[in-house]
């Protein structure tokens, strides 16, 4: 589900922070990483959200309302459900990107030192708390 897939994430990038700065970091001026080599550990985690949001919509957890997005915004939606096979319409897409902007951020805060090491007692409590109320947004209409 994506409260397991997200604290997966946070688990692996606290153990890797170097792999995951590569990944979700400020990219290096001028460097321009092969494509082959950084695609597949680069959608690793939107297409793991993706299959665990597409299972929430196929046991009816997640409604369908069959909306639009304005232009070019449905049109770029339409291409990330066919390139992942994803059944969600536009406004289930558009809080995927909330979500997965939340838990990439959040993550990022933690790994890169951004809430100061005296500020959370508990961060992974905290973290829990974040991913929870971003999942809950994918019920509401």
């Amino acid at each position: 589900d994506v409260i397991a897939i997200a604290h997966a994430a946070r688990d692996w990038a606290i153990a890797h922070p170097a792999s995951w700065a590569l990944l979700y970091g400020s990219p290096v001026p001028g460097y321009h990483a092969p494509a082959e080599r950084t695609v597949g550990p680069g959608t690793r985690v939107v297409s793991a959200l993706f299959d665990a949001i597409a299972a929430g919509i196929a046991t009816g957890d997640i409604m369908l309302t069959r909306s639009l997005a304005r232009q070019p915004m449905s049109s770029d939606f339409e291409r990330l459900r066919q390139e992942f096979g994803f059944p969600g319409d536009d406004p289930v897409v558009a809080k995927c990107f909330v979500i997965f902007a939340g838990v990439v951020g959040a993550i990022s805060l933690e790994v890169f030192g951004q809430y100061g090491t005296d500020t959370l007692s508990d961060p992974e409590a905290v973290f829990d708390t974040q991913v929870r109320l971003l999942v809950g947004m994918l019920t509401q209409r």
